[in-house]
């Protein structure tokens, strides 16, 4: 087998993009409970993209890696830092207009996003056989997530559009990058970039909004860990994984959502969750048996 980049040839970087679409889904049970003692939203994204680059430095300096700091790779990170910060914003601002299970459905259109867009910036064409393990992954996550679809207000619809646009260009942009340059130093310098543009902008999106109760610690150091560890495994992941791949993987991350909310959370799960998230794990190891078979 020749192609180093597809799923049932890398295993072990397949294994870190599913623990980073796992760690991703921890911090939507764990946010409410910060919003709860008086945080928001803003807020707690600037704490967790941040502390993940404080983070990165302490594992550089334990591995006694250099942090690459060159140019060009300063204005890479800048331009992703840009995309983290944007499709966080567009996807939270959506939800003020439009019912969250909507929202998420909108911009987990992303995976079918960066199937279509990847080959041209370089990765693999995918087949319209191919092409069409994407839409099943995105009708298992329409059947787990039940939106609703009585208010599509345009404002809302158009924001996780474009959050789901912007995450589309962050994977493949991360994905080029990582082939050339550390994974663990661009969690440095794009999580630092992305939170000096949240700061940036921060008076025009509600401004700071700290917890006054001790109530707020335990979540703040859940998703600043868990995202963290996302992130990192993520970029590490994507050294031999391959964009489109790593795509369709993330299509697990709602699921994980969801199950990690009926654990932490007590919320009830109905039949129709339980089978889109087959459908989710049905499409995701079609794809994989598929890209082993062209492989071969």
């Amino acid at each position: 087998m020749t192609n180093s980049c597809s799923l049932s040839t890398n295993f072990g970087p397949t294994i870190l993009i599913i623990l980073a679409a796992f760690f991703f889904s921890l911090n939507t049970p764990f946010a409410p409970l910060f919003f709860d003692a008086g945080g928001n939203a803003a807020t707690l994204n600037f704490i967790r993209m941040f502390s993940s680059s404080i983070f990165s430095v302490g594992v550089l300096l334990l591995f006694r890696n250099k942090l690459d700091l060159s140019l060009k790779t300063l204005k890479i990170s800048a331009f992703i830092g840009l995309l983290v910060m944007g499709q966080g914003l567009c996807y939270l601002a959506s939800v003020r207009y439009i019912p969250v299970g909507l929202a998420a459905l909108i911009f987990f259109t992303w995976p079918m996003t960066v199937a279509i867009a990847a080959p041209f910036f370089g990765e693999k064409a995918i087949s319209p056989k191919g092409f069409l393990f994407f839409i099943g992954g995105f009708l298992g996550i329409a059947l787990s997530l039940g939106p609703s679809f009585d208010s599509l207000d345009w404002r809302g619809v158009s924001l996780a559009f474009a959050g789901g646009s912007l995450i589309a260009a962050m994977m493949i942009s991360i994905r080029k990058a990582v082939i050339k340059t550390s994974p663990l130093s661009l969690a440095v310098t794009n999580n630092f970039f992305a939170s000096l543009s949240l700061l940036a902008i921060m008076p025009f999106i509600g401004g700071w909004s700290l917890p006054n109760t001790y109530d707020a610690i335990l979540p703040v150091v859940v998703v600043s860990i868990v995202f963290f560890s996302a992130v990192l495994c993520q970029n590490i992941g994507l050294r031999n994984v391959n964009a489109q791949s790593a795509a369709i993987i993330f299509n697990l991350e709602p699921i994980f959502s969801i199950f990690a909310a009926f654990v932490l959370l007590n919320e009830r799960l109905e039949i129709l969750q339980y089978f889109g998230a087959f459908i989710v794990f049905i499409s995701l190891c079609g794809y994989q048996i598929y890209e082993r078979k062209k492989a071969s």
